[in-house]
């Protein structure tokens, strides 16, 4: 099965490594932005795939450098995270409820509240420029063998999981696990991206790509040293349950 594969950004479009740009910088950028996106609908996404991808080595950087398992696990988290995010955003300013659309709404024995339905799934993966399409996109590019089987295999798992124990779980060997659990990086890394898609004026409904093309970035840099289809692995894994998530769980985030 073929995925979706990046874009590449119009010649001379501004880039950063940094998500906090001078102001005079960061309007110019806005402003390029503002006056080629038509032409390039990719552009703003791409861009602000580059900054969580550089913020991600950022926040993660130690002695060593960079656990590209760790920056796999963080973005694809959030990624899958911002799936549903965007969904309510989008219900809530439509002023829709979530059973409208005929999503779901699962009560677990944990006590949280777990969403399920297509407007999050087709963030999540049944687009061209959805989240993991993206991400399976690249792995694909870079020699990876990646196919349907294995995202529906990680839906059945997380629907059979949830409130227990084994939600979340990476299904690779302990070497390769990151290093904390998916929902901790959702609690302790989504206001860091949520402040720099803020900064580029990413309408929520873009965000999941931009996780996207951030997941491309992490997956082509580290395809030395992970093989590409462990990649997937990973990205599957953590952003599959991290869609199901109530945004209410973290009440300290400001969605």
């Amino acid at each position: 099965m073929v995925f979706g594969r990046k874009g590449v950004a119009s010649p001379g479009a501004p880039a950063s490594n940094d998500p906090r740009m001078s102001q005079p910088g960061h309007s110019h950028v806005l402003g390029y932005l503002d006056r080629n996106e038509a032409a390039d609908p990719q552009m703003r996404p791409g861009l602000a795939g580059r900054i969580l991808f550089d913020l991600t080595c950022k926040m993660l950087s130690g002695e060593r450098g960079v656990r590209i398992e760790d920056a796999l696990a963080a973005l694809a988290s959030n990624g899958g995270f911002s799936c549903i995010v965007a969904t309510l955003k989008a219900l809530e300013a439509a002023g829709r409820s979530p059973q409208s659309v005929g999503m779901i709404e699962v009560g677990a024995k944990d006590g949280q509240r777990y969403y399920y339905g297509d407007m999050p799934n087709t963030a999540l993966w049944e687009h061209p420029e959805s989240l993991l399409s993206l991400a399976l996109g690249a792995a694909q590019a870079c020699g990876g063998t990646v196919n349907k089987q294995m995202v529906e295999d990680t839906m059945a798992k997380t629907a059979s999981t949830l409130g227990s124990e084994q939600f979340g779980q990476i299904d690779v060997e302990p070497r390769h696990q990151p290093t904390d659990r998916t929902i901790d990086y959702v609690r302790h890394f989504w206001p860091h991206y949520l402040e720099a898609l803020a900064l580029y004026s990413m309408p929520a409904e873009q965000w999941p790509m931009a996780f996207g093309f951030a997941l491309q970035s992490a997956i082509e840099a580290g395809k030395q040293v992970l093989e590409p289809t462990l990649a997937a692995r990973i990205c599957i894994d953590c952003a599959v349950p991290m869609a199901k998530l109530d945004p209410q769980r973290f009440p300290e985030h400001s969605l």
